[in-house]
């Protein structure tokens, strides 16, 4: 082993959508989503457009595999396409190594940010992403 130098830091110096997708780690945690925020991923083309789910804590796996969390009816998406989670204040979307990728707003994707309104394809589905801060009643 001399002689060979090891950088385990180098691929967290790397920009998070160059990054190799090989375990979930970290993002495997669960965590809630805060009381006062109403998160939506909503089907807006392919199987079932209008319907929403409701993630109230992540991660949440979206693939066509009873398996997952959210499943969908896609013979275009992944068993198990992409991952949603949430590090406070900000949301994430990973592809797990899909067949066809993971787009946000018409971008492939490896790992990215996501935001109130953006739009998700994972094969022949167009979900949008919806999130909104609930007004204290009182």
């Amino acid at each position: 082993m001399e002689g060979i130098l090891i950088f385990p830091f180098l691929l967290f110096a790397l920009p998070p959508d160059e990054q190799e997708i090989t375990t979930l780690g970290d993002d495997a945690k669960i965590r809630k989503i805060p009381d006062d925020l109403l998160v939506v991923l909503r089907i807006i083309e392919g199987p079932e457009p209008g319907k929403g789910f409701q993630i109230s804590q992540t991660p949440i796996t979206i693939g066509r595999d009873n398996i997952c969390t959210i499943t969908i009816n896609d013979p275009r998406m992944s068993r198990q396409h992409a991952v949603l989670y949430y590090y406070h204040p900000d949301f994430f979307l990973k592809d797990l190594g899909s067949t066809n990728g993971t787009f946000v707003n018409d971008r492939r994707i490896k790992q990215a940010q996501i935001k109130n309104g953006d739009k998700i394809r994972m094969g022949g589905t167009l979900f949008e992403f919806i999130m909104s801060k609930l007004e204290e009643s009182g």
